[in-house]
């Protein structure tokens, strides 16, 4: 299915600069302060559409390796606290049956000393 749409958009860009460059073959100057151009109009519609799509999946790119750092960061963290809230059950579970230990023991001590 991925194929497909990425297919039919590369196709469509494909016939897009096909009209562009076809519809457009007028020349047009193209002024730098050092150097000056003479350019169809359609080659330089189509060079500029491809920059600014280059630029913006470089810019997407950016972002999407920004959120790959933060979601890892917070995976980390939140490993950290599970680990952590293993250890404190642990802590819990071990505290309980020391409780229960102990209160065993003082109740045999309490038996065996009111019977004597």
């Amino acid at each position: 299915m991925y194929r497909l749409i990425s297919l039919s958009i590369t196709v469509s860009f494909i016939l897009g600069g096909l009209f562009l460059g076809l519809l457009n073959p007028h020349f047009v100057k193209v002024d730098f302060f050092w150097q000056q151009f003479d350019w169809p109009l359609g080659v330089l519609m189509a060079l500029m559409l491809v920059l600014g799509m280059a630029l913006g999946a470089l810019l997407i790119k950016l972002q999407v390796a920004q959120l790959r750092w933060r979601l890892a960061k917070q995976q980390r963290l939140a490993q950290k606290q599970a680990d952590e809230l293993v250890h404190l059950k642990k802590r819990l579970l071990e505290a309980t049956q020391k409780k229960s230990t102990l209160e065993g023991v003082t109740s045999l001590v309490e038996v065996s000393g009111s019977h004597g």
